[in-house]
């Protein structure tokens, strides 16, 4: 603070709106605060419910596509490139910001999920094709809790990248 203090105040060697004094920073925390707060709340509900929707889609879908071939040819190209279309049809800065966040962790959960039901030892699938299971029990039951620990170990990077993605939307 006191190099910040001399070199904003007395040697004159940087600019007073790039590089303020710290007493005029902090004054903007005292008189702006209610106001600070509003965007830091803001930011908060956006990222809960991109983090939300990224994660319940990314999860849900990406073990569909993954188990379903078709679904897996016909697909994964399209969700390579679809991103900055669909941000571009949103109508407000408020939900362009929100789709940021969402489709910036969705794409990976979704890719990192299709690879991983892709990845699955074969044995637990022929296992459980060996007793008829259908498909929506394969899904529910044999890949969603093989996938589960990854999720889960997953989730702090992806919260780290919901925040680097806020700063970006």
């Amino acid at each position: 603070l006191l190099v910040w203090d001399i070199t904003a105040k007395h040697l004159d060697i940087t600019n007073v709106v790039l590089m303020p004094p710290p007493e005029d920073v902090f004054y903007v925390f005292f008189t702006h605060g209610g106001m600070m707060l509003e965007g830091i709340i803001s930011s908060m509900e956006l990222i809960i419910a991109g983090f939300a929707v990224s994660l319940t889609a990314g999860v849900g879908l990406g073990l569909l596509i993954g188990w379903i071939p078709r679904l897996t040819s016909a697909l994964y190209p399209i969700v390579k490139v679809l991103a900055p279309y669909i941000i571009a049809l949103m109508p407000t800065f408020r939900s362009a910001s929100a789709m940021v966040i969402i489709l910036g962790l969705f794409f990976p959960t979704l890719m990192q999920m299709i690879n991983r039901v892709h990845t699955i030892d074969q044995r637990i699938v022929d296992s459980a094709r060996t007793m008829n299971v259908s498909n929506r029990d394969m899904i529910l039951k044999v890949f969603l809790p093989y996938m589960i620990p990854g999720v889960v170990g997953g989730l702090r990077i992806s919260l780290s990248s919901a925040f680097m993605i806020l700063v970006i939307a």
